[in-house]
């Protein structure tokens, strides 16, 4: 079926271990595909044979990969404007992105062991990023200065860095939960901001400037 644009795969644990217990380690898929669900999608990765080139949507939630692609092959995404690995637990890395100039969605909620992000600030086109359940993402995300609200709750970074003063428009950010303990002072630059929240956090020691910054528009 090479001109097949659409595949939706709902719900399919036993057809999924059916296929593993027949031996097949990968499916090849069409490269006119242009949406693909495949809900608990069983396999590593995505077949090395599939261009994705057109691919607009790609949604694997509670899938087994452990990596999307192999980054060596250079992808073209342009087409690229939503990706979901909602729940994908065995996934560890995110590969380069930087085709991927169309894509507004990234959803990597609750895989919690993710360890790396590419670098995103250069995408002007992304809108939405949930990392949220992201226990061993320990880096803080690298993400477009146009970004209005960023949420990193339970997640394992561990500082606010200098760069973020570069989010010129943030106005929400939390870490409720995470494993934040420093603060950079830069982030008393940041005056956008007007929500953040730091509950459950081990927080070593805050910027008195952000601190004296707080009580003047929240007089008690």
């Amino acid at each position: 079926m090479h001109n097949l644009r659409f595949i939706y795969f709902y719900d399919l644990k036993h057809w999924n271990k059916k296929l593993l217990a027949d031996q097949v380690d990968i499916v090849y898929l069409p490269d006119e595909l242009r949406y693909l669900y495949w809900e608990n999608y069983p396999f590593r990765s995505l077949s090395s044979n599939f261009n994705p080139s057109n691919l607009a949507v790609l949604k694997l939630p509670y899938g087994e990969m452990e990596q999307l692609w192999n980054e060596d092959y250079g992808l073209d995404l342009v087409n690229l404007r939503k990706i979901d690995l909602y729940h994908c637990k065995n996934l560890r890395k995110i590969p380069n992105l930087s085709g991927a100039i169309h894509l507004e969605i990234l959803c990597c909620y609750g895989c919690q062991r993710l360890v790396e992000l590419p670098c995103l600030d250069h995408m002007s086109s992304l809108k939405r990023l949930e990392l949220q359940g992201c226990h061993s993402l320990k880096k803080f995300p690298q993400v477009p200065n146009h970004f209005p609200s960023l949420y990193l709750v339970e997640t394992g970074v561990e500082e606010v860095p200098d760069s973020v003063e570069h989010l010129v428009r943030l106005e929400k950010l939390s870490l409720e939960d995470s494993m934040v303990k420093n603060i950079s002072t830069n982030i008393s630059k940041m005056e956008s901001l007007r929500f953040l929240d730091l509950s459950h956090c081990l927080i070593a020691k805050f910027p008195e400037k952000t601190l004296t910054q707080i009580e003047e528009a929240f007089p008690v």
